[in-house]
């Protein structure tokens, strides 16, 4: 499976320090954006200062916000930034439909994500528009959650449904849940709480979830 490490910070000092763990190991990076109101905390949200990471590493961004089409030009913007993810739990028809305007737009990625709560039946109007689903294992909102094993079918029968879907999983993922978590279907994983727990061992981690 492919690892896409997620950073999950109200400073964009610790954001620094942990891109700089990983770069030279990954492809992609996941920044969470959180603003309090869809969520229960706020992380850190300015855009630009992205653009003096490193030139060569791709960009996640996941907006845990309220009205993300209000926001998700501001990120498009940024050249590293690929793939784009807004909660389904926070659109509607016509927010969507402006949202994969702008991602078309600017030629990125989009991505839909789930809550444990959420069926996954919820994203049928959507998935022919889509690049990707995120299946998010845990409540929105802070790192350091436990895995809720519901999510385990929900992968399943997404992939059953559309096999050529790809499937993301966000939400404790550790050594012990992301083996279950590829069984299930899924084709990329993110970790947070897990993988930089030990700053120490960080690409120790990466090289075992890339291998599962």
């Amino acid at each position: 499976m492919q690892l896409i490490p997620t950073i999950n910070e109200q400073s964009f000092e610790e954001i620094k320090k942990k891109v700089a763990l990983v770069e030279n190991l990954v492809d992609f990076v996941q920044f969470d954006i959180s603003d309090e109101k869809f969520t229960s905390h706020v992380t850190w949200n300015n855009p630009t200062d992205l653009l003096i990471l490193n030139p060569y590493l791709n960009f996640e961004i996941h907006l845990m916000v309220e009205s993300p089409e209000k926001i998700i030009e501001d990120w498009l913007k940024i050249p590293n930034v690929k793939r784009v993810i807004v909660h389904l739990e926070t659109i509607n028809e016509e927010s969507f439909n402006q949202i994969f305007s702008l991602t078309n737009k600017y030629q990125k990625q989009l991505g839909l994500a789930i809550e444990s709560k959420t069926p996954w039946e919820a994203l049928v109007p959507y998935v022919n528009k889509i690049d990707f689903v995120q299946v998010l294992a845990v409540s929105a909102g802070p790192a350091g959650q436990v895995f809720e094993f519901s999510n385990l079918e929900k992968i399943k029968n997404i992939k059953k449904n559309y096999p050529h879907l790809i499937v993301e999983v966000d939400g404790g993922v550790n050594n012990e849940t992301a083996p279950l978590i590829k069984i299930a279907g899924a084709d990329i994983i993110n970790s947070s709480s897990y993988l930089f727990s030990d700053l120490t061992k960080v690409e120790e981690k990466v090289k075992f979830l890339e291998k599962i």
